[in-house]
């Protein structure tokens, strides 16, 4: 009996454990402010990575397909994009894009930070807004194909009296600027230099006192570390990038990206797992979206695919597929192995 009993707790077990959803985090929508965000260009080479460290389960992608845009009875015409975020968790940040890449090779991240006051610039152009629910500091990838485009578009605009973050960008050419607030409340640019590369975490770049604890921050510094090792293109790939983004990886972290802007794709990672990557092609991905296509989505005038990021892995096993795979073959074995014995009696 005791022999019957074990075989059939193994059994329940088993199958149990393989019904078990792996996320890899839990359902907490409670988060940090630890984003951690690079740029780095070496030779014809460019890369962006960013880790997104909020606690959410439900992630996503969004491709908007370049398309007309009807705004104020103005058509606009407006470039393709990749977007990330989070969606259907029940928090604040729901549809709220975290960052993106647009068909140009735009990339954009933000780091949250304390929210200050800023110059109210009255004179400014009103702002347009793609979709009332995003951040408008995403919004240069609907206007602008470059980092000189980005900084004009924030000298053009009316953008409000406070900013809470800075926002990362880089382009092709591998130029990059963090857009951040500085003592006086204007804007500050500051660019690579001399340097190769840009780092962006949780404190402000242009004027540290405003910040996020802790400071100074380990996950800059060892992000810098890590890149001044990165000085020829042979060195500078995208597993290099994600040795990076996996150094400075936190509990939090439901993602990471890679983005290439040179060649407009993206090497993604989910859950802190950097063993199984998913790359995707921006260009790709566009061209498979249609008004008419049963997957796509419309809001407004405009039409788009949302995609869990846990899709884009589907030519690699998921976590919840490989347990109840080896759960399935383990009942089997439990089962058989059971009845063999009973038959032996």
């Amino acid at each position: 009996m005791k022999k019957r009993l074990s075989f059939l707790t193994m059994f329940l077990i088993t199958l149990f454990v393989g019904m078990t959803p792996i996320t890899g985090i839990s359902d907490s929508n409670d988060f940090l402010e630890t984003c951690s965000i690079f740029s780095i260009s070496v030779g014809d080479t460019v890369y962006f990575g960013s880790n997104e460290d909020f606690l959410l389960d439900r992630t996503y992608a969004w491709f908007v397909p370049r398309q007309n845009y009807n705004i104020s009875n103005q058509i606009l015409n407006l470039p393709g994009v990749m977007l990330l975020g989070f969606d259907h968790n029940n928090h604040i940040v729901d549809g709220k894009f975290q960052g993106g890449m647009n068909e140009y090779g735009l990339c954009w991240d933000s780091n949250g930070l304390p929210p200050v006051s800023m110059y109210w610039n009255m004179s400014g152009k009103e702002v347009w807004y793609f979709n009332y629910s995003i951040w408008i500091w995403m919004q240069p990838l609907l206007e602008c194909q470059n980092v000189d485009d980005v900084i004009n578009w924030f000298n053009t605009y009316n953008l409000g009296d406070v900013y809470g973050g800075q926002s990362h960008f880089c382009d092709a050419e591998g130029n990059a600027v963090v857009v951040s607030v500085n003592s006086t409340g204007n804007f500050t640019y500051t660019t690579m230099g001399t340097n190769s590369f840009l780092v962006s975490t949780n404190f402000n770049v242009a004027w540290p006192d405003n910040h996020y604890d802790p400071y100074p921050c380990e996950r800059y510094s060892k992000v810098t570390t890590m890149l001044e090792e990165l000085d020829t293109e042979e060195e500078l790939t995208a597993k290099a990038c994600q040795d990076v983004l996996e150094a400075v990886a936190v509990g939090q972290t439901s993602y990471s990206n890679v983005f290439d802007p040179v060649h407009q794709e993206m090497y993604l990672n989910i859950y802190q797992d950097f063993s199984k990557t998913a790359k995707v092609n921006l260009h790709d991905e566009l061209a498979k979206i249609t008004p008419t296509d049963k997957n796509t989505l419309f809001h407004d005038s405009y039409y788009y695919q949302q995609i869990p990021l846990t899709n884009l892995f589907k030519k690699i096993p998921g976590y919840s597929t490989i347990i109840l795979a080896v759960s399935s073959i383990l009942a089997v074995y439990g089962l058989v192995l059971f009845f063999s014995r009973k038959k032996l009696r």
